[in-house]
């Protein structure tokens, strides 16, 4: 599984009533780094039966952004069964990223 680029068209089926916790990176073309974008695939493709990693050009979908509250970018979320239960503001390491969506539900 790939990441999925979320907009307000697929935003409910791929974020909201996802059976799997989903990390949502709020990205901009201005600010946007191939490393983390590889990051991501790579996290994608080996958590792909426990988690989804989804992302929202803030440019292109501002509403989500704003129903988020993001308000710089990078910013990653991870939303488990109707809450964010983690926020990342910045870039952070493959490894912190896995960790978190491996981590069970409190």
């Amino acid at each position: 599984m790939s990441t999925v680029i979320v907009t307000g068209d697929n935003i409910s089926s791929e974020v909201f009533k996802s059976n799997v916790p989903v990390l949502i990176d709020f990205w901009s073309a201005y600010n946007q780094e191939k490393k983390s974008v590889r990051a991501l695939e790579e996290i994608s493709e080996e958590l792909k039966d426990v988690a989804k990693i989804v992302r929202v050009n803030v440019n292109d979908e501002p509403d989500i952004a704003y129903r988020f509250k993001v308000e710089k970018v990078p910013t990653m979320m991870v939303y488990r069964k109707g809450t964010v239960t983690d926020t990342i503001v910045g870039n952070a390491s493959k490894n912190m990223l896995k960790w978190i969506l491996e981590q069970e539900e409190q």
